[in-house]
This record gives structure tokens, sequence and C-alpha cells, in this order.
């Protein structure tokens, strides 16, 4: 079985494949020749997630908030 490694972002990553079977077969896909390839892109810091998660629930309940008041105002008569 295959092991892919961490790589740092940008690094461009060519790879073929090998595979044996029980019998003593095997194939390679390599892509005609031309390798396969990829690029390791940057992925957002595990602490910025929920907090632009958080962030963007908050921006939606203010939001609501908001509209809900223009449509039906709040009542701020006393009552006697």
């Amino acid at each position: 079985m295959g092991e892919i490694p961490g790589f740092p972002a940008g690094t461009v990553v060519s790879y073929k494949v090998i595979a044996y079977d029980y019998a003593g077969n095997f194939a390679i896909e390599d892509n005609m020749g031309n390798l396969y390839t990829y690029t390791i892109i940057s992925e957002f810091p595990t602490m910025l997630t929920p907090l632009i998660f958080i962030i963007l629930i908050l921006v939606g309940l203010i939001t609501i908030f908001i509209i809900r008041n223009k449509i039906m105002p709040i009542n701020k008569e006393k009552a006697p």
C-alpha cells in the first residue's frame, strides 16, 4: 500500500501507479510516460475555520434581526 507524505504548499508532485496482484501480475499507469502531477495548495489554519464559521453565524443572526424588525417593528408603547 502506498503512502503520500506531506509537502509544503506550492510543491509539484509527480507520480505513477504500479500495482501487483497475488498471482505476480503487475500493471503500470504513468499517463503514457508523462507521469501524473498535482500541486499542493495551502489550507486554512485549523483555528481560523471555526472563527470564520462563528462570524458567519453572527452576521446571519444580526441580518435576520434587522430584517425582522423592519417588517414587524417592536411596539414600544407601555401598557396602561
